[in-house]
């Protein structure tokens, strides 16, 4: 046997040892010394690759090899010398299939090239240690199959699929951009079966159709609604809790100043400030009284301070002028007693769009019919147009 099963070779002759038991060296006996040699040379390992190992080799220190590269491998299968294990650089391994490197290492990550399959679940080594990607090494996509759940913290929030649907479960939503339909007027907030339950806007929002068309805009304690040219519709009354004002209602809904002239409409609200563009309405009226040989406006509308044009006469300047001098006065004075007579009376004088004055008198006694200009109480009312 020319290795004795743990490597080492005995030899089969010693020739000092035949030298001194005076054996002789013959052919035969040289022989079977080279036969054996030959054959423990035959179980050796060419560095040339002419032999094959027959098993497991146990090396003692670990196996160094050429790095090799992707065609040529440092490891390789018989005659597929470019499948298998290659070194690209120091402190780096990779695995090569079909002269492609799939698979490559650092001491700080490893590198696949193509896709990876997994028949079980990919999970790190504890709850928390690793994300997938980084922040300067992103997956472009994500593919999950039919009924799919991105689960947050164990079930705290998830995301759930069903066909043609995501359902959010377990969490609060938010967003720091606007969410938008795929396109204009693709998608609704809701449906006619599953619906909102509030709408919380902050102040300032803005409710939008169509680019602007119509707006319902707020601001504090106000809504306002602008651009439909074509009014609003209600199909049922409408009610309100506070009182109707300039600063609650406007537009088509109050009577302009035209239709109060025209007094035809039965549909529109009244504002304080246009009750008197109505033609039944009185457009100024006063109380004049004497005090100390002065007119002295007691009481009034649209008049301002009474003009003493003289004794009896009284010019009356309207705040709001009338459209012309063709509007109707009605006056009366007052029958105080007195010296002065039972037969008084108080008529329009002149009147023009921005004034009327008016000539007041009485007779000096209850028997006596001459009426005298005297400085007299009197009452006026003014209807017409303004």
């Amino acid at each position: 046997m020319a290795f004795n099963g743990s490597g080492v070779h005995n030899r089969v002759h010693d020739w000092t040892q035949d030298l001194a038991n005076t054996i002789p060296v013959t052919a035969s006996r040289m022989d079977a010394e080279h036969d054996d040699i030959s054959a423990a040379l035959s179980n050796t390992i060419c560095r040339d690759g002419q032999s094959t190992t027959t098993a497991r080799i146990p090396f003692a220190s670990g196996v160094s090899a050429a790095a090799g590269t992707t065609s040529s491998v440092a490891y390789a299968q018989t005659n597929d010398p470019n499948t298998g294990l290659y070194f690209p650089a120091t402190d780096q391994w990779g695995l090569v299939a079909g002269g492609t490197a799939s698979l490559t290492s650092t001491a700080a990550k490893l590198t696949a090239t193509v896709a990876v399959d997994f028949t079980g679940a990919a999970a790190p080594t504890s709850d928390d240690g690793a994300a997938l990607g980084s922040t300067s090494q992103k997956w472009s996509d994500l593919f999950l199959a039919s009924g799919g759940v991105i689960n947050f913290s164990a079930g705290d929030a998830t995301i759930t699929h069903s066909s043609n649907t995501l359902a959010v479960a377990g969490c609060t939503v938010t967003f720091d951009t606007p969410p938008t339909p795929s396109s204009s007027d693709a998608a609704a907030l809701g449906t006619s079966s599953a619906m909102w339950s509030d709408l919380f806007l902050a102040s300032g929002a803005v409710i939008n159709f169509n680019a602007g068309d119509v707006t319902v805009t707020h601001s504090a304690n106000t809504l306002a609604f602008a651009g439909a040219s074509s009014g609003y519709t209600f199909d049922a009354g409408v009610t309100t809790t506070g009182a109707l004002s300039a600063a609650t209602a406007a537009g088509n809904i109050i009577a302009s100043k035209a239709e109060m002239e025209t007094a035809t409409a039965t549909d529109k609200l009244v504002a304080p400030g246009r009750v008197q563009s109505h033609p039944g309405v009185a457009k100024a009226w006063g109380q004049i009284n004497y005090s100390g040989g002065t007119p002295v406006l007691s009481s009034g509308y649209n008049c301002d301070t009474p003009q003493d044009a003289g004794t009896g006469l009284v010019t009356i300047n309207w705040l709001v002028p009338f459209s012309g001098a063709n509007y109707a006065v009605i006056c009366s004075t007052n029958r105080n007693g007195g010296s002065l007579g039972r037969l008084r009376e108080v008529t329009v004088h002149s009147q023009d769009a921005n004034s009327v004055q008016f000539r007041v008198g009485a007779a000096t006694g209850n028997a006596d019919t001459t009426i005298t200009l005297t400085d007299l109480d009197f009452n006026f009312v003014a209807f017409g147009d303004q």
